[in-house]
């Protein structure tokens, strides 16, 4: 007999996973430089001045300046001076803009279930190439400090790796489990990026969850809302459709019987 899958730790990607721009980023951009008599850019200039302008800094403050003493604030600022070719007056109000919730939304399913994970005595941790703004969106922007706090957000800044380097999943279980046994067996990932999220918790040995919200991945057919690609690698098209392929447990409850994952056709 098949059994599902224990998950006693579960980890979620933030940016794509548990909230998303509310409108593409070169939109809320142009028009917040608009109001200044900015410079406007179309999606693909944008796209890719900012990208070129965000590895130029970061070449020079790598992990957002943190070990130059750089403030985030300081690092961004450098970022969008070099994306409008200089100082510009309305660089710092994109800035405060992308720092609350009039920049993101949450998606739907995200505050259901992390009340299923409540309910069920397993504590989800946040696991983000970010910096530090993601305390403020997630507890202040978002009030998901009810299910997440902030010893349980994991971010690149703070370890100093990001994903897809294994060592951010090392460093994330590591630090956990200083606070009380945790089965790494029991340690499942759920991210929207396949390079990230998927490939990188599978090569650290955690459980891997794709959410394909728009099904874009390819892995799921027809109105499937969960496949099943590897031992421990499944799709799902909702938050909400984890709890088809993972038992959720707490991290004391454990079994000495043997359980195979279930099957997805």
């Amino acid at each position: 007999m098949y059994r599902l899958p224990r998950c006693s730790l579960l980890a979620l990607d933030a940016y794509g996973t548990i909230y998303s721009p509310r409108e593409p980023l070169d939109v809320q951009y142009n028009r917040i430089a608009a109001n200044r008599n900015g410079e406007e850019m179309s999606a693909t200039e944008f796209n890719g001045r900012f990208k070129q302008s965000f590895k130029k800094v970061w070449a020079e403050f790598p992990n957002y300046g943190k070990s130059q003493h750089l403030s985030i604030q300081t690092f961004w600022h450098k970022v969008l001076c070099d994306l409008y070719h200089g100082d510009q007056p309305f660089i710092d109000d994109i800035i405060r803009h992308f720092g609350t919730r009039r920049a993101f939304r949450v998606f739907d399913d995200v505050e259901p279930f992390l009340g299923q994970l409540k309910r069920a005595g397993v504590r989800p941790l946040v696991a983000s190439n970010a910096d530090k703004r993601v305390f403020n969106l997630l507890a202040n922007e978002f009030a998901l400090d009810r299910f997440v706090s902030n010893e349980d957000i994991f971010l690149s800044y703070d370890l100093e790796v990001s994903k897809p380097d294994i060592k951010f999943f090392q460093l994330m279980l590591q630090k956990v489990q200083r606070r009380g046994a945790i089965n790494p067996q029991e340690a499942w990932h759920v991210g929207d990026d396949l390079k990230n999220d998927i490939e990188s918790a599978l090569k650290a040995g955690w459980g891997a969850i794709l959410v394909d919200r728009d099904r874009t991945s390819g892995f799921l057919r027809n109105m499937e809302t969960a496949r099943q690609l590897g031992e421990k690698f499944y799709v799902v098209s909702s938050l909400l459709a984890i709890e088809q392929v993972l038992s959720f447990t707490t991290a004391s409850t454990h079994s000495n019987q043997s359980e195979q994952p279930a099957r997805w056709q």
